[in-house]
């Protein structure tokens, strides 16, 4: 029987994992929920960033308003996946600006 090269080797082990990637599955835990977020304030760090979602809710009168804020949770992403998250959301965006219309920016 004749000896494999190790190029040879290596290229077919390669070619082997490629055709065997896994099929992602998506399942909900347990402990999934949920929630609508109106705020959302950024916090980065060189080892991660942070986003603390948020609800507004205006409280006082009309001539006295006093914007409040329940945050509800954070997410704490690595900085590679939020900046890939960002790509994600600007493709999605543009596709439903395609699709539906511009989507208005809202006023400070």
């Amino acid at each position: 029987m004749a000896k494999k090269d190790h190029a040879s080797a290596t290229k077919d082990s390669q070619m082997t994992v490629a055709a065997t990637k896994p099929k992602r599955e998506v399942v909900k835990s347990e402990n999934f929920f949920s929630v609508y977020a109106n705020d959302v304030q950024v916090q980065t760090t060189p080892w991660d960033v942070r986003l603390a979602l948020g609800q507004v809710e205006i409280e006082g009168t009309a001539a006295a308003p006093t914007m409040r804020i329940s945050v509800l949770g954070e997410i704490r992403l690595s900085p590679q996946l939020a900046k890939r998250l960002i790509k994600i959301v600007a493709s999605q965006l543009k596709s439903y600006e395609e699709t539906v219309g511009q989507i208005p920016e809202p006023k400070d």
